[in-house]
């Protein structure tokens, strides 16, 4: 696609999008002082309902989940589906022959209609969609072709189509959504040009941190990355699942495997009612559902079945349920604070940021130390928030460290004693080359600016299309020789096709530059073609069902 100044004042509204894996948020703007929110909703969609494919409007969020709990339902329901995303997990097949892309996109799409309803609801029918821009949140931690599958998503939901300016959908990772409403509308912190503070998102499946420096400047406050972000999965439903198999543990010592039905009693009212306040000093207290699995319990009282009430140790929770999990966010934040050693603040956003135990952790760890944590107002929705903000481009993020390294696919001559046999092609006209070199572009945690480019010259024939082909490295150190090495994989290919007149020869040739940016959340690929520039996807290796 051609390029074209992309002209913000063409959008009305600005709408926010915190797709999470237990619920999601959506916010609007619909001018830079009136903010319009909605609740949240579970991240829940139920297939087999109807066509057995396509969910209905009916099947998706809270309604799913009322929908499913029903004696009589048939339906199959999807949740934590984010997760999938994740390729750093692994994860049980889909329980339905619909690939992750599409399960996002048809629970965007439910959301999108159901938002855009209450907008022309509101606002009145002279609303047109075409007035929309949207800004999607994304973990940080998630690869590229992660956070592609993402906007692959949004498209098949209708957000946008695939021929609109590539920033009329914005995307931005968590933290970074989550720091720009802590510098916009936390003020009361009174942190100035210089400091530096710590972003902490702790969701409900990621938990991603980033450490930003302040810039006050002629134009305004910007922000830019002191280190290189990192996250894992250890987000609130990894809690969840601790509970689970303690008490799968705890029922098996009277040999007692409990039904579905029974844990998901269980499960369910320890999320709603234990985990939100949870503190070791007091024991929880869990109704027992009534089924006939517990007529055979020798001993309820050994496991802490009092009548029809089942008793949990505050301490055994703690130990069981709670420390593995919190001791990895725990472990996160010293690592930033590590690596920046003149961070002295941390605002602790998301919906597991809200946790009163995981916050008081917090604590006692800075216990003694300069660091101060912050938990700004409604942090659980600090990223969506945010993300209006970053549609609205209120604030810029000038700089970023890159969590890969990466390069392109190339030939090399051959050096002998340093290349691998294997490696070697020979020509007739003698030339003797090293296939499956890596030519390295950015190396990991290089600091980047947005707007900053690499250029890759290229030679583009009559009829013929070509590809780059990118590859990316996570290894620490310096940058692989081959793309076959270990740990380097491939992020995907770039086409590119120069167009010629049918009065020009066979085999007519130009030069092109291609130009690639890092510095942003997605890589941007520009390619320059007898003096025009288009826009260029990157045509990333596939996610796959899972």
């Amino acid at each position: 696609m051609s390029i074209s100044k992309f002209d913000l004042t063409r959008f009305r509204f600005v709408i926010g999008i915190d797709f999470g894996t237990t619920f999601s948020y959506v916010r609007m703007n619909y001018e830079p002082h009136q903010t319009t929110k909605y609740p949240k909703t579970p991240t829940l969609s139920l297939y087999g309902a109807n066509d057995g494919l396509t969910p209905s409007h009916d099947s998706w969020g809270q309604r799913a989940f009322q929908e499913a709990r029903k004696s009589n339902s048939k339906g199959i329901l999807l949740q934590k589906f984010k997760l999938r995303l994740d390729e750093n997990l692994s994860l049980d097949p889909m329980p339905i022959d619909v690939d992750v892309v599409h399960v996002i996109a048809d629970y965007l799409r439910c959301l999108y209609r159901h938002v855009s309803e209450k907008i022309i609801s509101n606002y009145g029918y002279q609303i047109d969609r075409d007035m929309f821009r949207f800004c999607l949140t994304v973990p940080a931690m998630w690869s590229d072709r992660a956070k592609d599958a993402m906007r692959q998503a949004a498209i098949l939901a209708g957000l946008v189509v695939q021929n609109d300016h590539p920033d009329r959908l914005l995307l931005v990772t968590e933290p970074e959504a989550a720091a720009l409403y802590c510098q916009l509308k936390c003020k009361q912190f009174n942190l100035e040009h210089g400091d530096q503070f710590m972003v902490c998102d702790a969701g409900g499946g990621t938990v991603d941190l980033i450490v930003y420096e302040i810039e006050d400047t002629a134009d305004g406050r910007r922000l830019s990355e002191v280190t290189q972000g990192h996250g894992a999965s250890c987000g609130s439903i990894f809690i969840d699942q601790q509970f689970q198999s303690f008490l799968e543990k705890k029922f098996g010592t009277q040999g007692l495997t409990l039904p579905n039905n029974v844990m998901n009693k269980f499960v369910d009212e320890f999320i709603s009612k234990v985990k939100p306040d949870f503190s070791s000093d007091h024991n929880s207290f869990l109704e027992v559902p009534r089924d006939e699995c517990f007529n055979g319990l020798q001993d309820k009282s050994a496991i802490g079945i009092h009548g029809t009430t089942l008793v949990l140790q505050g301490s055994e929770l703690k130990e069981h349920v709670f420390e593995p999990v919190v001791t990895q966010v725990i472990d996160l934040i010293h690592i930033q604070l590590q690596r920046a050693q003149s961070c002295k603040n941390i605002f602790l956003v998301g919906g597991f940021g809200s946790s009163e135990y995981l916050q008081k952790r917090i604590r006692d760890t800075l216990r003694g130390s300069s660091v101060v944590l912050f938990i700004p107002p409604n942090a659980e929705m600090a990223v969506v928030r945010g993300a209006v903000y970053a549609g609205l481009e209120l604030m810029t993020i000038t700089s970023r460290f890159s969590r890969r390294g990466y390069g392109v696919h190339i030939a090399k001559p051959f050096e002998e004693g340093v290349d691998s046999p294997l490696t070697l092609k020979s020509y007739p006209d003698g030339g003797r080359w090293c296939l499956d070199r890596f030519d390295c572009l950015i190396k990991k945690g290089a600091r980047i600016t947005i707007d900053e480019s690499v250029c890759i010259p290229a030679q583009a024939r009559k009829g013929v299309t070509y590809n780059v082909s990118i590859y990316a490295y996570d290894r620490v150190g310096a940058p692989p020789r081959y793309i076959t090495d270990q740990g380097v994989s491939k992020v995907g290919d770039i086409p590119f096709k120069a167009l010629f007149d049918d009065s020009d020869p066979d085999g007519s040739a130009v030069d092109c530059l291609i130009r690639l940016f890092f510095g942003r959340c997605e890589i941007r690929v520009i390619v320059a073609v007898q003096g025009e520039k288009y826009t260029s996807g990157i045509r990333y290796e596939g996610i796959g069902s899972h």
